[in-house]
């Protein structure tokens, strides 16, 4: 397990050096998301709208950056779908004389420190730019609030890594537009239920602070669902034809 765990950082350590820009596109894409947030609460102030954040326009950002803050942003990200980047990168470290359980370290270490990059910089532009000015929350109750949306973050990333380890470049879009798709639907059922899930997560927060069940919940999911994700995948790297 350490063994397999070293292997995986290094692997990590190798494609950060080959993927330099990743975090440079990680830091336009989270500045460019939570201005737009933080532009959306400007005119909704300046229209008059004292409750932005139990708007359906919250919850459908919201939903759609979920997946996208573990997205590295690399190169291999760009040319998915023409070049099927994530199979190449595969047969390439098959080739390596590193166990796959190694492999699937190094990727899941990778991706943690990207998401942990792109989470703590988007909740704390958000934190400064918008939802402290909206209601009256104290900085231990927004980390019971941004920890909420981690678990469910993780929870998508992880369905995310699975198909990157077990799917084509092509299918891997096609399942790609079927999860935003799906989290278009949440949204839009949101409103149909006059049910805000930013709002609920954030009311949560401020009730129970750090013993948020939500938070743990949802964390909990989240840690589970990486789990069978990891599980998964060590499955169908054994029967996967790379060719």
């Amino acid at each position: 397990m350490s063994e397999n765990f070293k292997y995986g950082w290094i692997l990590a350590r190798k494609d950060f050096a080959n993927n330099r820009m990743m975090f440079v596109w990680s830091t336009i894409f989270v500045l460019y998301m939570s201005g737009i947030l933080g532009l959306l609460f400007y005119t909704g102030t300046l229209a008059g709208k004292n409750h932005f954040l139990q708007s359906s326009t919250t919850d459908f950002i919201m939903l759609i950056c979920a997946p996208l803050l573990g997205t590295d942003f690399s190169r291999r990200a760009f040319h998915l779908q023409k070049e099927d980047t994530y199979t190449k990168n595969l047969v390439y470290l098959r080739i390596l004389p590193v166990s796959s359980t190694a492999i699937i370290w190094g990727r899941v270490q990778q991706m943690a420190l990207i998401f942990l990059y792109n989470w703590t910089l988007f909740f704390s532009i958000l934190y400064i730019s918008r939802i402290r000015f909206e209601v009256d929350i104290s900085f231990i109750s927004y980390i019971a609030f941004a920890l909420t949306w981690a678990g469910f973050c993780i929870t998508l990333i992880s369905v995310y890594l699975y198909f990157e380890f077990s799917l084509s470049g092509k299918n891997y879009i096609k399942f790609t537009f079927i999860v935003i798709f799906v989290l278009i639907l949440l949204s839009i059922g949101s409103v149909w239920l006059d049910w805000n899930i930013t709002n609920t997560f954030l009311l949560v927060a401020m009730k129970y602070k750090l013993a948020s069940p939500l938070m743990w919940g949802s964390i909990g999911i989240g840690i589970v669902c990486m789990m069978l994700s990891i599980y998964g995948i060590r499955r169908t790297l054994r029967h996967r034809d790379l060719v």
